[in-house]
C-alpha cells in the first residue's frame, strides 16, 4: 500500500470526487486495455496484441513506486489525480495518433531485427505513458486516503466493470477506428472535474464544447492510421 500512514484515525474523509475520480479513470483505463488490444490485433498481429496489458501492469506499478518515492505530490491529492487524469487522455489521442503514421511490421521481425525491435520498444514506451499517468491518477486517493480505502476499492472494481462493458458496447455501436477516443474523452473529463472543483453552477456546456471539439480533432487527428500488412482492415479510414 502506498502512503500508508500508521495514524489512520488522524486521515482526512474522502471526498466524494475521490470516489468519482477513481470510478471514471478505472472504466477509462479498462476500456483503454480492451480497445487497445482490439487495435493492435490488427496493427501489429494478435502474437503482439497483449503487450497493452503487460505495459499496463508495469505502468501502474511505476505510478506506486512514483507516489512512494516523491509523498509530497500528495499534498493535493485531488489535483494531482486531475492534472493526471487530463494528461492521460491527452496523451493516449496522440499516442494513437503518432503510432498510427510509425507502425511496426511484424514482417521484418527476422529479416531486420533491429529495426524491429526498435519499433516495438517504440509502441512500448508511447503506451506506458498514458497508463502511468492514469496509475497515478487512481493510485493518488488511496495512498491519501487510508483510511476509505476499502470503498474506495469498491468504487475501482466497479468502474473496472462499468470499462469492460463499454469497451464491448462502443465496439458495437460505433466504428472500431474511434472507441479510442471515448476512453481517452472519460479521462479528461473526470480530471477537469477533479482539478478544477465544477461547482454545480458552473456552465458545464463549455466543457462540454470543449469535448465534442476534441472527439473531432482526435478523429482528424486518426484518420491517418492503417495497418502494417497488404490485405488487413484499414484501422483509421480517411
Amino acid at each position: 500500500m502506498v502512503g500508508r500512514t500508521p495514524h489512520e484515525s488522524s486521515d482526512p474523509a474522502a471526498p466524494w470526487l475521490a470516489y468519482a475520480g477513481i470510478f471514471v479513470c478505472t472504466a477509462g483505463v479498462l476500456m483503454s486495455e480492451v480497445l487497445l488490444t482490439r487495435i493492435f490485433s490488427f496493427t501489429i498481429w494478435y502474437h503482439l496484441a497483449y503487450l497493452t496489458i503487460s505495459t499496463a501492469l508495469l505502468s501502474f506499478g511505476a505510478a506506486g513506486s512514483f507516489l512512494v518515492a516523491y509523498p509530497r505530490a500528495l499534498k493535493n491529492p485531488q489535483r494531482l489525480a486531475g492534472f493526471s487524469a487530463v494528461a492521460a487522455g491527452l496523451t493516449l489521442i496522440l499516442g494513437l495518433a503518432y503510432l498510427g503514421r510509425n507502425p511496426i511490421d511484424p514482417i521484418i521481425m527476422f529479416s531486420e531485427p533491429a529495426r524491429f525491435s526498435i519499433g516495438l520498444l517504440q509502441y512500448y514506451a508511447v503506451i506506458c505513458i498514458p497508463f502511468l499517468l492514469s496509475g497515478i491518477a487512481i493510485a493518488a486517493p488511496l495512498a491519501a486516503y487510508p483510511s476509505a480505502v476499502n470503498r474506495l476499492y469498491a468504487a475501482d472494481l466497479a468502474g473496472a466493470a462499468v470499462g469492460c462493458t463499454l469497451a464491448v458496447a462502443a465496439l458495437k455501436w460505433t466504428e472500431s477506428n474511434a472507441t479510442p477516443v471515448f476512453a481517452a474523452v472519460l479521462l479528461i473529463e473526470i480530471g477537469f472535474v477533479q482539478k478544477y472543483v465544477l461547482p454545480l453552477g458552473y456552465p458545464t456546456y463549455l466543457l462540454s464544447a470543449t469535448i465534442v471539439s476534441l472527439l473531432v480533432s482526435a478523429r482528424r487527428l486518426l484518420c491517418g492510421m492503417r495497418s502494417t500488412s497488404a490485405g488487413q482492415w484499414p484501422l483509421f479510414p480517411a
